[in-house]
């Protein structure tokens, strides 16, 4: 860059003396010296030397004294203001990216929020951000950048670098177009300051956030482990106990009997069958890594038609799904599932189609079946599963419709925001907040099919 120099700012250095105490003291004490002196010269004058001109020197020497004094304090005083102004003014910014490094968010979205903050209290016009190692684990990005980098002669470029406890975390490039600097060095090594602690907050919260995440995924397998050599191997066992009961002569010859064998045995093998389903639930999982989201819902869909004999099918706009963060993509996992056991349970369809789409903003997920439909206006209230896929949609900041008919089938959609962090999942953990299944006036009807949709 030519015509460019370049700034190093190390440390704060300390702020000048406050002048304000010192212009107490002058403005008592130079009146009361001015008075002694002149009393003084006036005898001198006046009465010794010359008695008849001293009176018109002694009055002249008091205005010019009184002028220059008058000066000296309205100088003195637009110095403070200046110096008042200026840290008014240096202590805004601070406070501006103090806040913004606060802000919550991914430490991608916390970095480019810090940036555009310090272009606008800086007055620079281009800002880059370059850090020791990526601030998320399994990251690879280490370089961010806003605003024009201008190629001016008399461009001014500020080099910060940003330590915490000593240790060197990243370097924060400002470059200005010209030389007036809008905020003092101390401002600046303040700022800089800031953002090293942000990125060390931004980085340690990413690793206990992955963490808890691989925490959960581990206990996750553990309780599927439990689940199927515990109660899944117990409930298959006792499945197969009452079909060999019921086919004894003895239980044969009472009609009554084979017949409650027979029911009793029917409601082991389903709840075998939700117990098997549970325990793939538990291990499909998105981690945005190792699986990603349509990897997951495509395992997971050839286990269900497999395990159903209902074709279940994925078509998925991969890019826009599998960009979602991990664990949003594990909550449309859920509310598909979820959708899916449905399906199995009431639909008696033979066809289910899972469609991820990406309108403007948006990642669209819908689940449609060919089954049997049922009637909104007829749902319980707070019914479990519908209640279930309403938090999950709550916690993406999402919003879910089921749209259904009796003889039409049902369809499931699921909108999340596309490129956003929700409120409840940035830092705090997620709060759930469950909202009533309710039925309402289809506002969005599907062709050739007469659905009334749940809003939940």
């Amino acid at each position: 860059m030519s015509g460019a120099r370049t700034t190093h700012t190390a440390a704060p250095r300390r702020g000048a003396v406050d002048t304000l105490p010192r212009l107490r003291i002058l403005a008592v004490v130079l009146p009361c010296l001015a008075l002694l002196v002149l009393t003084a010269l006036r005898h001198t004058l006046v009465v010794d030397r010359w008695p008849v001109h001293g009176h018109l020197v002694v009055d002249t020497v008091l205005v010019l004294a009184t002028v220059v004094f008058a000066l000296a304090m309205v100088a003195g005083i637009e110095r403070r203001h200046g110096d008042s102004s200026r840290r008014a003014r240096d202590l805004a910014a601070i406070d501006a990216v103090t806040t913004a490094a606060r802000a919550p968010g991914t430490p991608d979205d916390v970095v480019v929020q810090c940036l555009r903050v310090v272009l606008d209290v800086t007055g620079a016009a281009h800002a880059r951000l370059d850090t020791t190692a990526p601030l998320e684990p399994g990251g690879v990005r280490t370089t961010w950048r806003l605003g024009d980098e201008p190629d001016a002669p008399d461009t001014v470029v500020r080099v910060l670098p940003l330590t915490v406890d000593g240790a060197p975390v990243g370097t924060l490039t400002v470059t200005a177009e010209d030389a007036e600097r809008p905020l003092t060095d101390d401002a600046h090594a303040s700022i800089a300051s800031t953002l090293a602690l942000a990125l060390h907050r931004a980085r340690h919260l990413a690793r206990l956030h992955h963490e808890c995440h691989d925490a959960a995924l581990a206990e996750r397998d553990r309780i599927a482990r439990e689940m199927h050599d515990s109660l899944a191997q117990a409930l298959g066992a006792a499945h197969l106990r009452l079909h060999a009961i019921a086919a004894r002569p003895d239980v044969t010859a009472s009609p009554a009997a084979a017949h409650e064998i027979e029911d009793v045995a029917a409601l082991c093998e389903e709840a075998y069958a939700d117990v098997r389903e549970a325990i793939l639930g538990l291990r499909t999982t998105s981690d945005g890594r190792n699986r990603t989201l349509t990897q997951a819902l495509d395992g997971y869909l050839r286990a269900y038609t497999r395990r159903t004999g209902i074709v279940a099918t994925l078509h998925a706009d991969t890019d826009a799904a599998d960009a979602l963060p991990p664990h949003h993509q594990n909550h449309v996992v859920r509310v598909v599932q979820e959708a899916l056991t449905n399906v199995r349970k009431h639909a008696h369809a033979d066809r289910v189609d899972v469609r991820i789409t990406t309108p403007p903003g948006l990642v669209r997920v819908t689940v449609t079946d060919d089954g049997a439909g049922f009637d909104p206006a007829r749902v319980a209230e707070g019914r479990f599963g519908l209640a279930t896929m309403g938090e999950r949609a709550d916690l993406l900041d999402g919003h879910l419709t089921v749209d259904s008919a009796p003889g039409h089938g049902t369809r499931v959609t699921l909108d999340v925001p596309a490129a956003r962090v929700p409120g409840a999942l940035r830092e705090h953990g997620p709060a759930v907040h469950a909202r009533p299944v309710r039925a309402s006036a289809d506002r969005h009807p599907a062709p050739a099919r007469p659905h009334t949709p749940i809003h939940v």
